[in-house]
């Protein structure tokens, strides 16, 4: 796979060529760059990238399971995360903390602040092959990871707060449903005596990638708990008690320096994409993690970008250490 070190890169400009020209340009990018980035679509309104989806020949498939707030913005479109514009998110890989994934994650945007607000992509090869010999990389690999999910009860207003009760993330209004649905997945599920609920389960951090035939970083520290330090009224509580957080598989937290490693690697082989209105992104989910800084809104101001996925992959999950 070759390395784009500009966004320039990736883009198709529409303007500049026809719509089926580009349409096989944006498939040779795929093909070798697995990102590309149409420019000047025209596109006004988020619905608008079913569209191109459908001429790119990229099925949709449903977006269930999420760990945040989305929008229905129509045609299949969703919002991207509604998370508060001061907040940062850390680079993840769409769905990692579940059986399945998608293959491409497409992001529209319509409108966006004056100063800020950019997606921020990371070539997952460089990074993983960077964090493979680390001792971060290596506790990743044989401890795996641990997902944490704290929900409140829609009964029990004063219980410990979260952005979804467990009733509206799972559909269910009987506790006894709710176990029955994490006994099947064998998840852990603890019920607080104030009617919050956790629920947590270990996962690999790596995911064999076909198209290389090497295994790559695939973790979400998007949920880390630190996600939620300068966001009211969860910033108050202990990171297990947050909506969500992310430990080692045994319990144990990541240290400061298994972020600084992370956070450091991660930096050094990042794209920042500085949105224009109308731009569409397609990226394979596996080779390019994203992130969202934080960001200024001012008075008038916002950021409006959808978000579709599509072609549903199973996990293979970590088979053996890469051969060097």
């Amino acid at each position: 796979m070759s390395n784009p070190l500009f966004l320039e890169d990736l883009v198709v400009d529409c303007s500049a060529i026809s719509q089926t020209d580009a349409i096989t340009e944006v498939h040779r990018k795929l093909e070798v760059e697995r990102a590309a980035l149409l420019r000047n679509t025209g596109m006004t309104e988020p619905g608008e990238m079913a569209a191109w989806a459908e001429l790119l020949d990229l099925k949709q498939m449903d977006y269930t399971g999420g760990t945040g707030h989305r929008k229905i913005l129509g045609a299949g479109v969703l919002s991207v995360g509604t998370e508060p514009h001061y907040t940062n998110i850390d680079p993840h890989c769409e769905m990692s903390f579940w059986a399945y994934y998608p293959r491409y994650i497409i992001f529209g945007c319509v409108e966006i602040p004056s100063k800020g607000g950019e997606t921020v992509i990371a070539d997952n090869r460089l990074v993983s092959e960077e964090i493979w010999p680390t001792k971060t990389g290596q506790k990743i690999f044989e401890n795996g990871i641990r997902y944490i999910r704290n929900f409140s009860d829609a009964n029990y207003p004063g219980c410990i707060p979260s952005t979804k009760s467990w009733q509206e993330n799972f559909g269910f209004q009987g506790w006894d449903e709710l176990m029955d649905f994490c006994a099947e997945k064998d998840w852990q599920l603890l019920q607080r005596e104030d009617g919050s609920v956790q629920v947590s389960y270990p996962e690999v951090g790596f995911e064999y990638d076909a198209r290389t035939g090497t295994n790559l970083l695939f973790t979400s520290m998007a949920r880390l708990g630190r996600a939620f330090d300068n966001w009211p009224p969860y910033n108050d509580l202990p990171n297990d008690q947050r909506p969500y957080h992310v430990t080692y598989a045994d319990g144990s937290e990541f240290s400061n320096k298994d972020l600084d490693t992370l956070d450091r690697i991660f930096a050094r082989h990042s794209i920042p994409i500085q949105w224009q209105p109308g731009d569409i992104a397609v990226l394979d989910n596996i080779a390019w993690p994203h992130a969202r800084p934080p960001y200024e809104l001012r008075r008038g101001e916002h950021r409006r970008i959808g978000v579709l996925v599509s072609e549903p992959v199973q996990r293979q999950r970590f088979v053996q250490p890469p051969v060097k």
